[in-house]
């Protein structure tokens, strides 16, 4: 591409004028296709300067992406506050501690999170 931006810009104005579900597929392709060329950066520009609104859970590939980042977000969020109480209720905790909630799913952090409203040691948050 001689000019990257205006071939972008061509690009995303004709995919602006399809019905929404060509436009989600044609989307969804694009960022496929940017992704490879590395061009990731300067199409979310320019898809920011165009005012395109891009509704990710109309797109199954987007959606998907989407729906996987936001539970690793809440996970990560989960494992986060459940240390913190771990650490204001019990003061410093080991590392091994803080890897072993870190790396846990979702349904032993609520388990664990439970255990913490009445243990009296870390014992009693992380016994079977």
């Amino acid at each position: 591409m001689e000019n990257e931006r205006e071939t972008i810009r061509a690009i995303m104005t004709r995919i602006a004028l399809l019905s929404p579900k060509e436009r989600a597929d044609a989307l969804e392709k694009w960022m496929v296709l940017a992704g490879l060329r590395q061009l990731e950066t300067v199409v979310k520009e320019e898809v920011e300067e165009m005012a395109i609104s891009i509704d990710v859970m109309e797109n199954a590939f987007l959606r998907d992406i989407f729906m996987k980042g936001r539970q690793e977000g809440e996970q990560t969020g989960e494992a986060t506050m459940l240390l913190t109480l771990l650490r204001c209720k019990f003061g410093q905790i080991a590392e091994s501690v803080a890897v072993q909630v870190t790396g846990a799913d979702r349904e032993r952090l609520e388990q664990w999170s439970k255990k913490l409203l009445f243990a009296n040691s870390l014992d009693d948050v992380f016994a079977a």
